[in-house]
Parts: C-alpha cells; sequence; structure tokens
C-alpha cells in the first residue's frame, strides 16, 4: 500500500515539476519576443537624395532590422541596396558614412539616415 502512495507521490511530483518548467520556458520565450519587438520594431530608413529631398522612408521589420544591428557587413548591404537608386557609393556607410556624417543611426528615434547630399560620398 506504501509503494502505490509513493508512485503517486513521486509522478504527482514530476507533472508538477514538468508544467512548472514549460511555463517558465513559455514565459521566457515571450519576454524574449516582447523584449526583441521593442527593441527592433519600428524602425524606418529615410534617404536624403543628392539633391536634398527625401527619396524613400521605408519602415524595417523587427526580424531585418536585428540583424542589420547586430552585423555590420549585413548593415553595409542593406544601406547599399537602398541607396542605389540614387546614385553610384564611393565610400563605405558603415565607417566613412560616419565620419563624414552620411550615416546617422537614431537609437531614441529608431531612424535610420543616410544623407546623400554630403559631398564624394556618390558619383
Amino acid at each position: 500500500m506504501s509503494t502505490i502512495l509513493t508512485v503517486d507521490f513521486i509522478l504527482s511530483t514530476i507533472s508538477q515539476e514538468v508544467v512548472g518548467t514549460l511555463f517558465a520556458v513559455a514565459l521566457a520565450a515571450l519576454a524574449n519576443f516582447l523584449w526583441k519587438k521593442h527593441r527592433f520594431g519600428g524602425w524606418t530608413v529615410k534617404v536624403i537624395r543628392p539633391d536634398g529631398s527625401v527619396g524613400t522612408i521605408r519602415p524595417v521589420g523587427r526580424k531585418k532590422m536585428e540583424e542589420v544591428l547586430d552585423d555590420l557587413t549585413t548593415m553595409s548591404v542593406f544601406l547599399k541596396g537602398l541607396v542605389s537608386p540614387y546614385g553610384w557609393l564611393t565610400i563605405d556607410l558603415v565607417t566613412e558614412g560616419r565620419e563624414m556624417d552620411v550615416l546617422e543611426i537614431d537609437h531614441s528615434s529608431k531612424q535610420i539616415s543616410v544623407d546623400l547630399t554630403v559631398e564624394g560620398c556618390v558619383k
């Protein structure tokens, strides 16, 4: 009789621990999703044409923005793709672009601006 109670107790305890673990994993996944949505969601990229007019204001998806902000080579390729209709870049946007004030990344307003009016950045 006591063996049945012990097995019952063990099964009950294990099932409670499994449910608790699954709940904790689900809660952690939800918190991670909400944090990434807050950090990477709602970004826009603004391209200012060489003549000074605004060429493109494009919203960027959460997953793409996470890739762009985490990897500088991805950022370079992504921005070159957006800028290519307005001219041929003669500088690297990520390194020289920041130094020449061509590239501005504003985390507070969640906007990346590429200003092609700066002399020497576009042919």
